[in-house]
């Protein structure tokens, strides 16, 4: 009689087992679940100098605007006039403001209001200085090359693609940006340029090039692993871990012109609250790199986000070693869309869209030196 005994022993083992792993699973996927996996090169050691992973930051959040001097430096009612922004109310998706901004070399600002078909132009003092026409509506993003040419770019709907337009703000040619590499306009989270070309962003991984520096189509083939930086020496990428735990990373390659290029330093990152975006990934003229993201503390009970505030660092581009911390008002409180919510400046300034009932208006916040 024991061997039946011993085979029910078994068998009840075998149960056990089975489910402590599907708990396990379980238990994984939940805890995983909203994490961006790292790319493939990433260092997974936490101490391997200056070609992997450096020692984790940890990122407090402070009170809003703690660091350096904010001003509000546009600011406009919802219209169409001069100064004005335009606005969709809600519909099927969240109500529709100024989607971007690019920052410029003289200090100034330019902001896509693709509403009213048209780009706004304000100088460094937040001074309106004259408006552009454009030719989509549903225009998310812009860059200005260092040729003094302006693109935009569409992602949705038959307008899909970039125009560009010269420095004297007339079209000069419309670019593909669906083939190749990229396979529906809806995958780009991103436009930015180099010395050799323009690029859209795929999925906030690689990059493909969509034109060279001349402005001419290219056949979205190649790629480069991360945002380049403003000052050509790094090609840069960020992502989320564990957005519970707050733990993020930003990562850069040297833009050398080595094949494949060779990973610099990856630096950990750990905020003091729960992430919720990753609003922000740049760089200045001195290749320092910024990342913003939101945080926020939920609620148990009610699942009400609360505390929510967004959060900028900035880091040495040499070794990844963190310079400054800003926490800026929340920006993804208010439902009014928006593609690219904070811009950099070739000085450092950091720029936040900013919407309200009634307008828009875009402050400059400041790190302490």
């Amino acid at each position: 009689m024991a061997a039946p005994a011993n085979h029910r022993s078994r068998t009840l083992l075998l149960l056990l087992i089975f489910l402590g792993a599907t708990a396990y699973l379980i238990w994984r996927v939940r805890r995983d679940d909203g994490a961006i996996r790292r790319p493939a090169g990433a260092a997974t050691s936490a101490k391997r100098g200056a070609a992997g992973a450096l020692e984790p930051i940890r990122i407090p959040v402070a009170a809003t605007g703690a660091g350096a001097p904010t001003q509000t430096l546009v600011r406009g009612g919802w219209g169409s006039g001069a100064g004005e922004f335009g606005h969709l109310p809600a519909r099927e998706s969240n109500p529709e403001g100024p989607m971007s901004a690019a920052a410029l070399s003289d200090g100034g600002l330019l902001v896509l209001d693709q509403v009213n078909l048209r780009l706004q132009r304000y100088g460094r003092d937040g001074r309106l200085l004259g408006a552009q026409k454009i030719g989509s509506p549903t225009a998310q993003d812009l860059v200005v090359d260092g040729a003094g040419r302006t693109h935009v770019l569409s992602r949705h709907g038959e307008g899909t693609g970039i125009e560009s337009y010269g420095p004297d703000g007339r079209l000069e040619r419309k670019l593909t940006v669906v083939g190749g590499r990229v396979s529906e306009g809806g995958a780009i989270t991103g436009l930015f340029s180099d010395r050799d070309g323009l690029y859209v962003e795929t999925g906030n991984d690689e990059l493909v090039r969509v034109a060279d520096a001349k402005g001419e189509q290219t056949k979205l083939d190649e790629t480069i692993p991360g945002r380049p930086t403003r000052d050509g020496r790094l090609y840069i990428r960020a992502g989320i871990i564990d957005k519970a735990g707050g733990r993020a990373y930003v990562q850069a390659h040297r833009a050398d012109g080595s094949k494949p290029p060779a990973l610099a330093w990856e630096r950990p990152l750990t905020f003091a609250a729960p992430l919720l975006h990753i609003l922000l990934l740049d760089s200045d003229r001195e290749g320092r790199i910024y990342l913003g993201v939101e945080t926020a503390q939920e609620d148990p009970v009610t699942h009400k986000l609360e505390e929510v505030a967004t959060v900028a660092v900035r880091l040495d581009g040499s070794a990844g070693k963190l310079t400054g911390t800003l926490t800026l008002p929340a920006t993804t409180e208010d439902p009014t869309e928006r593609f690219r919510p904070l811009v950099v400046g070739e000085d450092g300034t950091l720029y936040q869209l900013l919407a309200t009932p009634s307008g828009f208006a875009i402050a400059a916040h400041r790190f302490s030196p």
